[in-house]
């Protein structure tokens, strides 16, 4: 596996009005004992990595082929198609990863789609089962919000592999249809959700907290995945107290290193052995030189599918291209 001295990654660069990516020539990281060297394929790009300060490269979350592995890495060789959990860093040719952070990708799963993955999978773990009094049981009912957005279609097939009844809400016929298709039970408008009594409610953000908050059952619990972007409203203490509901925020980005790799972990062993079946929503691709124009189409997106940077250099065996569409 070929690797280089030098690379390209994108920057943010601050003036005065504004801040914008920038593509700039630095060093191949040097990686630790064990660790591995990743020949980035594909990168997911996520609200988080919109806002960074000056001279920071972001990105959380990447796909690629290992071209060098630490002197006490055993079981993780060169050559093999991984995604991975990064703490920044991922907007690059190449990244350093811990091999605790790391998730095989099945041959079924093209390479580079497979960066939107790791964050997505981490969240809905961290959200449904690793908490033993939050933990979704099986034939529990859960209510997905926007059920066809990227995390949405996910978040059905991973709860309906998990045996739980699937609700899902969509705002249009065919969001609804794709719902369907991705494995829900049950696919409703928004405006019908105040009729339903449900287990546990997963969403994206708090703008419709307290219409989630509605939807519980007595002991109704309420998950919210990735604050950023999204409106803060007032909870409606009185209903949550008298149904004794729970509702609590999960963001992987914020748990400790060791947290990280104990959900990694989990997810690896609990989610991973379906994710060759998995089907799931590619909005756009674009090159690692274009990282800023991905940012401009994530602030005007409508969430509906990830988006996807790729390294137009690393061509490993057309891993890199395959199932491309045209940009």
């Amino acid at each position: 596996m070929e690797t280089f001295a030098r690379m390209n990654a994108a920057f943010f660069k601050k003036s005065w009005f504004s801040s914008t990516l920038k593509l700039k020539e630095i060093n191949t990281p040097e990686i630790k004992d064990d660790e591995v060297l990743l020949t980035i394929c594909g990168i997911g790009v996520n609200n988080n990595d919109l806002v960074k300060g000056s001279d920071v490269c972001p990105g959380i979350e990447c796909s690629g082929v290992i071209s060098v592995v630490g002197r006490n890495v055993q079981d993780w060789k060169i050559g093999e198609r991984v995604c991975a959990l990064v703490d920044g860093g991922a907007y690059a040719e190449q990244v350093a990863v811990p091999v605790k952070f790391l998730l095989r990708v099945p041959d079924s799963i093209p390479l580079e789609d497979a960066a939107c993955l790791p964050s997505i999978a981490c969240n809905i773990w961290l959200a449904l089962f690793t908490k033993e009094d939050r933990m979704m049981l099986k034939e529990e009912t859960i209510l997905i919000r926007e059920g066809a957005s990227g995390l949405g279609v996910l978040a059905i097939q991973f709860a309906k592999y998990k045996g739980m009844k699937v609700i899902a809400t969509a705002g249009t016929d065919q969001e609804l249809e794709d719902c369907q298709k991705y494995g829900a039970d049950v696919c409703i408008t928004t405006q019908v959700m105040t009729l339903l009594s449900v287990s546990f409610v997963l969403d994206y953000g708090t703008r419709h907290l307290n219409e989630n908050l509605l939807c519980c059952d007595l002991l109704g619990k309420v998950a919210i995945i990735n604050l950023h972007g999204y409106e803060k409203t007032s909870i409606m203490f009185g209903v949550m107290n008298i149904m004794h509901l729970e509702y609590y925020e999960v963001d992987i980005r914020s748990e400790s290193m060791d947290e990280k790799a104990l959900v990694i972990d989990e997810a690896r062993t609990n989610l991973w052995p379906v994710v060759e079946k998995l089907e799931f929503i590619i909005e756009d691709k674009y090159p690692l030189r274009d990282a800023q124009r991905a940012h401009e189409a994530l602030k005007k997106s409508n969430n509906l599918g990830n988006i996807i940077l790729f390294n137009m250099q690393n061509e490993m065996s057309d891993e890199c291209s395959r199932r491309r569409k045209r940009v």
